[in-house]
């Protein structure tokens, strides 16, 4: 359902105006991020053994599973959407919130979901105008109004914060290369000054060189997150545990054994790598 409401604008943020295509977007996979990436590979760092099984007596925690929710205009959409998570027994939920979701349909079910005590991630997305523009300082300043506007409101009671939607998808997330980096750079100041848990950078799919060159790069300048998020995809067409025929197709499907278990576990590693969760 769309929503037709006038929502809260942020000071400072025009949207700029005429298509946002015309604009010059690099690509994100840059060198130092491809160099970062292949040190890492090349160290042998990706080698775990038979990972694409499930290591034995593993524990799967009580907050494990967890949804995204939405709302549209109408409030009774939020009361069905919180009775399917009683449904399901669930208590985690990711809710994407974004220029003007202050005091619109958003925000209305995000009070409702705190009020029942959810353990909430808030997912901050900028506009696809607002990320590719994230180089120019009207930009930069929009960003980190938007930023301390949420987290002085909703900061002290959500179970983390994260940033970063699909970055690696530039006509997706909007950003560059630079203008991504100056977003995590606000927005990682304004979240840990307020002691809140960081997630992200939500890298889409499976693409580890993305990863490890982004978190080196964190790593570099005390900006790591505490927490290390992935848009992980599962084969729905078919099933999820068969072998990525993808990565250097069929005839080495098979002998690589790229499943969505062995995807895991390696972002998993990554992770440890660099001192997250």
């Amino acid at each position: 359902m769309m929503d037709m409401t006038e929502k809260t604008p942020i000071q400072g943020y025009v949207p700029p105006s005429g298509s946002k295509t015309h604009l010059h977007q690099p690509s994100m996979l840059t060198w130092e991020i491809i160099r970062k990436g292949l040190a890492y590979i090349l160290k042998g760092k990706m080698m775990v053994p038979n990972s694409h099984i499930p290591p034995a007596a593993h524990d799967i925690p009580a907050d494990f599973a967890g949804v995204g929710v939405a709302t549209s205009g109408d409030p009774e959409v939020d009361d069905y959407v919180i009775a399917r998570l009683e449904e399901l027994g669930l208590r985690q939920a990711r809710l994407d919130f974004s220029y003007g979701d202050i005091d619109h349909n958003a925000a209305r079910l995000l009070e409702k979901l705190l009020d029942r005590e959810y353990n909430i991630i808030l997912h901050l997305v900028q506009p696809f105008d607002a990320a590719i523009a994230m180089e120019q300082a009207a930009a930069q300043q929009a960003w980190q109004a938007f930023l301390q506007q949420v987290l002085d409101r909703y900061g002290s009671r959500v179970t983390m914060v994260e940033i970063g939607s699909t970055v690696n998808r530039k006509r997706w997330a909007g950003y560059t290369p630079q203008g991504f980096l100056k977003a995590w750079e606000i927005a990682h100041h304004e979240v840990k000054r307020r002691n809140i848990t960081l997630a992200g950078p939500n890298i889409s799919d499976f693409e580890p060189l993305y990863n490890i060159g982004m978190l080196e790069i964190f790593r570099q300048r005390n900006q790591l997150p505490d927490i290390h998020t992935n848009n992980l995809f599962s084969e729905r067409s078919t099933e999820p545990e068969r072998f990525d025929y993808r990565i250097l197709k069929y005839r080495q499907a098979a002998a690589l054994k790229f499943n969505l278990i062995k995807k895991a576990r390696l972002l998993h590693k990554i992770t440890r790598d660099y001192g997250g969760a």
